[in-house]
């Protein structure tokens, strides 16, 4: 699991320690415990291909979606993982895809730009299955994703993936060019946006996090620019960033690259620290030419404006078509987790001590119980109410069903007179 830096792939591969674990793992598979040995990973493109081409593998869980490439977004041939599905299918392997919705570019609660440019053939969720389920068809070298794993925080979150693989497999003609339509139109927007040159260029020669000394995930960063630019995707990368904001706070600068990501560090799922605006990056660019250099430094420093906790957003003009146009997710399955690295950067800065996740969760839990006790006040008065008229309604009923009673017996009164009088009428003509 997790398998993105050449010192993993030296344990697995060439352990200077002892035994391989590739070894090991097969002493399990020969032992009938384990049936197939695949990995995961973060890396970027050039790491995946070392693990891919030892032949040793029979599956990867991968990110690869229709917006980006998650980690791996600016690394290799193509800016992303696309060069890895296909060496995966040239090597037989299952190409399983993680995490389609939500680092897939937060597809439960799109842009209005996004969402723009999705309809009117489908929804953002469902291009992002589609896209995938068509994958073999789309591709000019014919790749196909097998497997793609669904993130359900609640059984509602499995809707989505249910309604497009119906769509798949009852209208596979039509909905092909729909996700070809939409294709279409998210490619436009990004070469209207940033032109053509740059839409095939932007990744060529940008540093990623590929070695031990390599800090910045310059290409994810530039990737982040693209797609807010061009889609709108504010939200989405501003969740992203925050993990570079995290691995900055937990940065030692008195320790070496290397020391910060093998050490008690290490890299989490989302490798690269944060940009801070004091320091000069172009000394990191020596591979891109230099007519593009400014451009990307301008980017980068866009991205970090925009998406960073510890920037100033407060004046900042955010388009409407960037807002969020909805959310999918009846409750957010993590609402501390933002709020928790907010915090800890923030306190770092004042140099105050960090509050803990349990902190958060106790001040959350607390609001919660307010919230619940002002909802039963106010249901209490409701049903207080509600007898109260119960009670007005029943006397109103008991009032009318007496005067209907005092109408029916001043009727019968009536009539009794009036037929004494006939009575008396008829006497007298007799006579």
């Amino acid at each position: 699991h997790g398998l993105c830096m050449d010192y993993e792939y030296d344990l697995i591969f060439n352990n200077p320690s002892g035994e391989n674990l590739i070894d090991i793992v097969k002493e399990y598979r020969a032992l009938g415990k384990i049936r197939h040995i695949g990995f995961s990973t973060h890396a970027q493109p050039e790491q995946s291909r070392r693990f891919i081409q030892t032949g040793q593998f029979e599956y990867a869980n991968i990110h690869y979606h229709p917006l980006g490439s998650y980690t791996a977004s600016g690394g290799g041939k193509f800016g992303g993982n696309k060069e890895i599905v296909r060496l995966m299918n040239d090597y037989d392997m299952g190409v399983s895809i993680i995490s389609p919705y939500d680092k897939g570019g937060c597809l439960f609660a799109p842009s209005t730009k996004l969402l723009s440019l999705t309809l009117p053939d489908m929804d953002p969720i469902q291009y992002g299955s589609l896209w995938l389920f068509y994958h073999k068809q789309m591709d000019e070298k014919n790749a196909p994703i097998h497997t793609m794993v669904c993130g359900a925080a609640r059984q509602s979150d499995l809707d989505e993936p249910a309604v497009a693989a119906y769509l798949f497999d009852n209208r596979k003609g039509e909905m092909l060019e729909k996700v070809q339509a939409v294709e279409t139109r998210l490619h436009k927007a990004m070469i209207e946006t940033h032109g053509e040159d740059w839409v095939k260029t932007w990744h060529e020669g940008v540093p990623n996090c590929v070695t031990l000394n390599d800090p910045y995930n310059f290409g994810q960063m530039l990737s982040l620019y693209n797609i807010i630019k061009a889609w709108g995707l504010l939200e989405y990368s501003r969740e992203r960033y925050s993990t570079f904001d995290g691995n900055l706070k937990m940065w030692d600068w008195d320790l070496s690259v290397s020391e910060n990501i093998q050490g008690n560090y290490r890299w989490k799922y989302m490798p690269g620290i944060a940009l801070e605006p004091e320091k000069e990056y172009s000394r990191y660019l020596k591979d891109v030419p230099d007519d593009r250099k400014k451009k990307i430094l301008e980017a980068l420093q866009f991205v970090h404006q925009f998406c960073s906790i510890t920037s100033d957003q407060t004046c900042l003009d955010v388009p409407r078509e960037w807002e969020t146009a909805y959310d999918m997710r009846p409750w957010t399955a993590f609402p501390d987790r933002r709020r928790y690295i907010e915090e800890n950067v923030k306190s770092h800065e004042k140099g105050e001590e960090l509050s803990n996740v349990k902190e958060c969760k106790s001040e959350l839990k607390s609001k919660l119980n307010v919230k619940e006790e002002e909802f039963k006040s106010k249901l209490g008065e409701k049903e207080k109410n509600f007898k109260l008229m119960e009670v007005q309604l029943e006397d109103e009923i008991q009032r009318l069903h007496q005067e209907t009673q005092r109408l029916q017996q001043e009727n019968e009164r009536l009539a009794g007179m009036s037929l004494a009088g006939v009575d008396s009428n008829c006497s007298c003509v007799v006579s």
